[in-house]
């Protein structure tokens, strides 16, 4: 009985190795793995001693020859196969354990590498290994990572090495494993080796990996999980995804919503606190100030109804002050405590972390890398049979006075801001701004001047003053009739619209700065 070994990732070698020699197995290994293992003082016979072939080309010939393939891939219940083997006089190799050379990590490891230091981090007979391996897998165990170890050394145990006798279902799970291994390790390979400029090529590999199992899906009766994509450019970015500190498990919406909490205040340089509900921000704050007390100005000059039960996400490290102003800050309606699901920043400090663990069992404490956002140029959302992908809307727009006075620099940031969440917010999207703190907003109307309604009245008597961003381009002069009757000071719109002097004939009769970006941002 021979096993072949030829791991880069040499976690629990021992272990295996050990467990297999005193089964009775004979083992077989390559290079450093050899040296390992010779290492732990066990027997191993080198792959070019077996083979008779003495490794070629540096060490890029290893693997492939007649001996090792044959000894994998022969069907033990096939005659003419075993006659072959007989006559060849070829051996059984029915164990594989191999995993493959860093690739990726490699590249995230040095952002100047070159092409030809890449190329040399291609692995040529490990997934070839792998893959013949788990082709035979009814004959051969294909082990390609030491998580299977232990349960590969108890079947061993419990049917006496008789590979045969062994569940089907195990066998074909290793088998699974070894595929979605190389196939992983391809994809990555094909994305680096992707032009730089074809963003979109003819085909595309998405290869992923379950970060999490979640409570449920959309709904409690549905199961979900969370997978993140498996990219060159978040392992270039060093980018570990969030990072759960307490509280209860995500479900699926909570997933949601915090990734859309986290996007709005990422976009935004100043200290920022948001405050989602449903992917849609009901309260936000942005500027040169604390967060305890941004917080304060989002929650009593926003959507504190849709606050309760919300996300709460800041893009500065949470500290025991902001902790306490969480813990202490009562509903600015009814006096009762504020209820949140989850708080997502880049980090706690030691004591802000502390301190928001006492609130409550259950609230989750998730922190994250703040430049995520950038490290995947492009999005993809899944459709019925398939995915769209678009390149992510980062795109920085400029403001040109359509109609109106020079506004102040202070309402200017605050038409900045208003624009800035407006990407944020559903489409038809209307976000009202005041003192860098969104009074009001629109979102997910089929028609843009209800979406205006919404945002007027749910800003009240503070929206006179105020600034006011619309995603897209206002189809009639309506909703701009709705801001000037309002008191709205200064309105940015993409511009574009049939109806254009319409609408700047109305911006004029109310003295409204009327601004146009050129650019718009649906989000659906």
């Amino acid at each position: 009985m021979k096993a072949l070994l030829a791991v880069y990732d040499k976690t629990n070698l021992n272990i295996i190795a050990s467990a297999l020699v005193e089964l009775g197995w004979e083992l077989l290994a390559t290079g450093g793995t050899y040296k390992k293992i010779k290492d732990y003082n066990l027997p191993v016979t080198a792959v070019s001693d077996f083979t008779g072939q003495p490794e070629l080309l540096e060490g890029r010939v290893k693997t492939l020859h007649p001996k090792i393939y044959a000894g994998i891939l022969y069907r033990r219940d096939n005659n003419l196969d075993k006659e072959e083997i007989k006559n060849g006089k070829f051996e059984s190799i029915d164990i594989v354990i191999c995993n493959l050379y860093p690739f990726s990590e490699t590249i995230a490891s040095n952002e100047d590498i070159t092409v030809p230091e890449v190329v040399e981090q291609i692995d040529i007979g490990g997934p070839a290994m792998l893959r013949a391996s788990a082709k035979n897998f009814e004959h051969v165990l294909s082990i390609s990572g030491p998580k299977f170890y232990d349960e590969v050394i108890r079947n061993l145990k419990k049917y006496k090495n008789k590979i045969s006798e062994m569940p089907t279902e195990f066998k074909k799970q290793l088998a699974q494993s070894t595929f979605l291994h190389t196939a992983k390790y391809d994809s990555l390979i094909a994305e680096y080796f992707t032009n730089i400029d074809n963003q979109f090529p003819d085909e595309k590999i998405i290869s992923l990996h379950k970060v999490m199992e979640l409570r449920y899906g959309e709904n409690p009766h549905q199961n979900g999980a969370l997978y993140k994509i498996n990219s060159i450019n978040k392992l270039i970015n060093k980018n570990t995804g969030p990072l759960q500190h307490h509280g209860k498990d995500m479900s699926y919406v909570n997933v949601l919503d915090a990734d859309a909490a986290y996007k709005l205040v990422c976009d935004f340089k100043e200290p920022a606190v948001a405050i989602i509900k449903h992917t849609n921000p009901c309260c936000f704050s942005s500027g040169n100030s604390s967060l305890s007390n941004l917080y304060s100005d989002a929650l009593n000059n926003g959507d504190a109804v849709s606050a309760f039960g919300g996300i709460v996400a800041v893009n500065r490290i949470v500290d025991k002050s902001f902790a306490q102003t969480l813990r202490s800050k009562l509903s600015p309606l009814n006096g009762n405590k504020m209820f949140f699901e989850i708080i997502i920043a880049p980090g706690f400090d030691k004591d802000g972390l502390e301190h928001l663990k006492k609130k409550s069992k259950d609230l989750r404490l998730i922190s994250m890398n703040p430049y995520l956002w950038e490290s995947e140029p492009n999005d993809f959302i899944s459709v019925h049979g398939g995915f769209l992908s678009q390149n992510v809307d980062y795109s920085e727009d400029n403001f040109d006075l359509i109609s109106g006075k020079k506004i102040e620099s202070k309402k200017m940031d605050d038409l900045m801001v208003s624009w800035k969440i407006v990407k944020h917010i559903k489409s038809n999207a209307i976000a009202i701004v005041k003192n860098g703190t969104l009074l009001g907003m629109g979102a997910g109307q089929p028609n843009r001047v209800e979406s205006t309604k919404l945002a007027l009245n749910s800003a009240g008597d503070q929206k006179i003053g105020a600034v006011l961003a619309s995603d897209a381009f206002f189809p009639f002069s309506d909703s701009i009739e709705l801001a000037g009757e309002a008191g709205i000071r200064a309105v940015v719109q993409p511009g574009g619209s049939i109806r254009d002097e319409e609408t700047i004939k109305v911006a004029k009769k109310f003295a409204l700065s009327l601004f146009h970006t050129g650019t718009r941002h649906f989000r659906h």
